[in-house]
């Protein structure tokens, strides 16, 4: 008797299935049915892994089967049509019947074959739709499963390269800022030698005769004016060479004959030809100008994004290496001065390069390849390699220059990959086909993309348009005007699913529309994804200008205490000089008016330094536990004489001790510069407000505010009743030497300051402001509650009793070197001198008698003060220590001197400050904390 076919519910079941096994399982169920027999399997082959197997059947009969049907599915899967075989047992035979999908055989169905069986031709027609089925249902498994592990490589790769491109824009920013403030003429041309950018130097120190901009013109117009044009352009040389050039040019600087240095240094495309040439042309003429130059050059050396080598010839010992070569090889910069190029290769490699690195030495021949570098760790990276023969210190070197190109190279395959995939995912794209005739059924419903609907190919032929798709009248629509003529591109939503749909009338011979043809391409993950970069896109620009604005304000920090260092050194020799003046000259006279002028001008230097190291949290503090209550009350009569009378102020302290840990200094200069700021915005006069409250900061309100942590903060209010700030200025209003006061009038570090004496102290500061309406400042900063400890005065030495002892001076800045001696000599103290740390050893070893203090600066050439003390200490233990630095907080700290119970002097100094210091030490007494900052009186 015939079997009963496989229903309608049985098959919608079997295609809702969503775990393949239970679906292949099932289907194996559904042809042992469809065949009468009591048995069938499924398998699927996996690549190389076995055949995955789906029985229907009982388990002892499985056993008894297997082998043989594994050995006829393995047939029909490797040659594609079906295969027969003896199986074994009381029955005549067995089949596998290959399952086809997507162009290729996925695996085979298996079941008994009885020689008494109905018509095979018969029951052949009828498995085959069924294993048509479960071959497409283990493809688009197979594919949504492919499709979703690339998906997810795909996002991770695309977050690396985002962070890449991040990391590369924070380099051009940094190298930008550099080149813009650089007193070195620095000028872009293009590969023809026309200038296409100068930097501020050549536009404003050195513009064109004619008035106009360098712009546009030939570089040959720059060395011309200079004193006459190159004989051997280097700027040509680096274009053909695509390699770094230099070269002297006599020429005229000034009103008399010098000497220039010209470095060409190319800027290379992707295809490894200089695409732009940045030259700079440094003035070598003095010992001054040879300072700047080399100093210049280290910065450029030592900075530069591309690891930099100096290798000996012969033994290609590595001699030199800049901190971008080690970082980039993992080495430190003692262990790679122990090994040598070769190391840096697998010897095979070596064998190939070392040729043409001799090439390089023997003819002076500049190269340029691409090569795979061995780092510390074992691994290899790829780098493009520029090779020349220098002259470095009268010696004869290869100057090695390389890039790491690992990541651009990767990025390079993975997109080749990534696009040579999308033309695969494309080629075979869930699309449906179908054709509709003049009265609305369907005669054509082909393609994968209707199993996105539930649907399966040829389901719907036969059927109405107009029943089926009742539910979605713009369907609908769509196929009237289609029949009416119309072509029509459209979106369309199905159940969540999205497609963009094409209709066409489709015509006979004569023209006649005879029904419509189209193509609908499900787009919904496409959709998804677009609304999903979208939102993230919007979080990316948030991000980026919060980036932006915390990289601003670290680069002009950065720039501060590099200025506020220098600085340092000059006005300690214009104070103590001018204090020496004013001990000899008569009070009264102009000559002492005069000295004084200078003293003051210099004390005002000396607080603005301050400013900046504050702004750039860079000054050596002396933080202690302080009641914000008490600091408001004991500056609360100072601010009233500094305001004027035409402006009330109000004092509402908190109820309780407010504790925090500041330097005092810091707390009434953010309290000064907010009343003075305060002042300016009421030239009319006003009321002036300072509170001291408590708040509780919680999470959401530490991450708006940009707090370390939540917690009780103290915050610090003053409120005024001036003309208020418009949203354009209090974006502004915190960045340094930014004033909307005329010319003279502020400095524009009042603010800046108060923002970073609360960054520095763990805190934040806001503002709420309004035109016309006043404005308020809120500082936050984090409770203690510890009590402030006892102020105990120590009893200070008798400062007019005169020394007697030896002081080992020690200073590599001539001028403090000078001062520093006669005030100790003027006091009696026999000084012997030394430049550094190494003269001042040889100097201690000559010396026969006791050497009572050593007076050191922390930072020299060759040896600091740090291991001089060391040092010295280890010859002489009864040797006492004073370490004086102009350099900020953390470059002391790096150098370990700011250890409790070290005695340190911060320049600028006065002789008091001196003269007191030196002699606590000697005397053995505590060293008084560096002198808190005065608050600035402008904004």
């Amino acid at each position: 008797m015939r079997p009963e076919r496989w229903s309608a519910a049985q098959l919608a079941h079997l295609l809702a299935a969503e775990e393949i096994d239970a679906a292949l399982t099932e289907g194996a169920a559904l042809i042992a049915g469809e065949a009468g027999v009591s048995e069938a399997a499924v398998f699927l082959a996996d690549g190389r892994q076995p055949l995955r197997e789906y029985w229907h059947g009982a388990p002892e009969a499985r056993e008894r089967l297997r082998s043989a049907y594994k050995g006829a599915a393995l047939e029909a899967t490797r040659t594609g049509v079906v295969a027969a075989r003896a199986a074994g047992d009381d029955s005549d035979s067995l089949r596998a019947f290959p399952l086809h999908a997507g162009g290729r055989v996925l695996g085979a169905i298996c079941l008994p074959w009885f020689a008494s069986s109905e018509s095979s031709t018969d029951l052949e027609s009828r498995i085959a739709p069924l294993a048509g089925i479960l071959a497409a249902k283990a493809f688009f498994h197979e594919e949504i499963t492919r499709h979703r592990v690339q998906r997810t490589r795909d996002e991770r790769w695309f977050k690396t390269l985002d962070s890449h491109l991040r990391l590369l824009d924070r380099e051009r920013q940094k190298f930008a800022a550099f080149v813009g403030q650089t007193d070195t003429f620095v000028f872009v041309t293009d590969k023809d030698a026309r200038i296409g950018w100068a930097n501020r130097a050549m536009c404003d120190v050195f513009p064109p005769e004619n008035g106009g901009s360098w712009i546009g013109s030939a570089c040959s117009s720059v060395c011309s004016r200079l004193g006459g044009p190159c004989a051997d352009c280097p700027v040509v040389r680096a274009a053909g060479l695509a390699a770094v050039s230099h070269q002297e040019l006599p020429g005229q600087v000034g009103a008399s004959e010098g000497l220039l240095y010209l470095t060409a240094l190319p800027i290379c495309g992707p295809s490894g030809k200089a695409d732009e040439i940045m030259v700079m042309i440094q003035d070598l003429t003095g010992l001054e100008g040879l300072r700047r130059s080399e100093s210049r050059y280290r910065l450029l050396y030592e900075r530069n994004v591309d690891g930099i080598l100096m290798v000996r010839p012969g033994t290609f010992a590595i001699v030199l290496a800049n901190p971008a070569a080690c970082s980039a090889l993992g080495y430190s910069s003692s262990e790679i001065l122990e090994r040598t190029l070769a190391d840096l290769h697998t010897l095979e490699e070596w064998d190939g390069l070392r040729p043409t690195y001799d090439a390089c030495i023997a003819e002076g021949s500049p190269i340029g390849l691409e090569c795979a570098l061995r780092t510390h760790f074992g691994d290899e990276r790829i780098a493009q390699v520029a090779a020349n023969r220098f002259r470095h210190e009268d010696e004869e070197v290869l100057l090695v220059t390389f890039r790491d190109v690992t990541e651009q190279r990767r990025a390079e395959r993975a997109l080749q990959r990534a696009e040579e995939r999308l033309r695969t995912v494309v080629a075979s794209a869930p699309v449906v086909l179908f054709a509709i005739d003049r009265e609305g059924i369907f005669t054509l419903s082909e393609g994968r993309g209707l199993a996105a609907v539930g649907l399966t190919p040829g389901q719907v032929v036969g059927q109405s348009v107009y029943v089926l798709y009742r539910d979605h009248p713009e369907i609908l629509d769509h196929v009237r005007r289609a029949i009416s003529g119309e072509e029509i591109a459209a979106n369309v939503d199905i159940g969540g699913i999205h497609f963009e749909a094409r209709y066409a009338p489709l015509r006979d011979g004569e023209g006649s529309i005879q029904g419509v043809i189209g193509v609908a391409t499900d787009v919904t993950q496409r959709r998804n994804a677009e609304h999903a970069l979208r939102e993230s896109e919007a979080a990316l620009r948030v991000s980026e200008e919060q980036l932006r604005q915390a990289q601003k304000m670290e680069a002009l920090g950065v720039l501060a205490g590099g200025v506020a260092h220098d600085f340092n050194n000059l006005l300690t020799v214009i104070m103590t000089q001018s204090e020496l003046l004013l001990k000899g000259l008569p009070a009264g006279s102009k000559e002492r008016e005069k000295a004084e002028s200078i003293h003051g001008a210099s004390a005002r230097g000396a607080m603005l330094t301050r400013q900046l190291l504050t702004f750039s949290r860079n000054e050596v503090l002396a933080p202690q536990v302080l009641d914000v209550n008490t600091v408001v009350r004991e500056i609360e009569g100072m601010l009233r004489r500094l305001i004027g009378e035409d402006v009330e102020i109000s004092c509402a302290c908190h109820g309780s001790p407010v504790h925090v840990r500041c330097d005092r200094g810091q707390l009434e200069q953010v309290l000064m510069n907010l009343a003075v700021n305060a002042r300016d915005a009421m030239p009319q006069g006003g009321r002036l407000r300072i509170a001291v409250e408590t708040a509780r900061v919680d999470e959401a309100l530490a991450s708006e505010l940009s707090l370390d942590a939540p917690g009780s903060y103290c915050a610090l209010c003053v409120e005024d009743t001036g003309t208020g700030m418009d949203p354009q200025t209090l974006e502004r209003i915190f960045e340094p030497f930014f004033t909307t006061k005329g010319p003279g009038k502020g400095t524009g570090l009042g603010l800046s300051t108060v923002y970073g004496i609360a960054r520095q102290n763990s805190g934040a500061v806001t503002v709420r402001s309004e035109p016309g309406r006043g404005s308020t400042f809120t500082v936050h900063l984090p409770m203690r509650e510890d009590a402030p400890a006892p102020q105990v005065e120590p009893a200070g030495p008798d400062l007019s009793a005169r020394g007697g002892e030896t002081v080992l001076l020690v200073e590599d800045e001539p001028g403090v070197r000078a001062i520093g001696k006669d005030l100790l000599e003027f006091h009696g103290y026999k000084v012997i001198e030394a430049e550094n740390g190494v003269r001042a050893l040889e100097v201690e070893a000559r010396h026969r008698g006791p050497i009572h203090l050593l007076l050191t600066d922390v930072v020299m050439p060759l040896m600091g003060g740090r291991e001089l003390a060391e040092r010295l200490s280890a010859r002489r233990p009864d040797t006492r220590i004073l370490f004086v630095s102009g350099f900020t907080d953390d470059t002391v700290v790096r150098h370990g001197v700011l250890d409790e119970g070290v005695a340190f002097l911060q320049k600028p100094f006065s002789l008091e400050s001196l003269s007191r210091t030196v002699r606590l030490v000697l005397d053995g007494g505590p060293v008084p904390q560096p002198p808190a900052q005065q608050p600035s009186q402008k904004r």
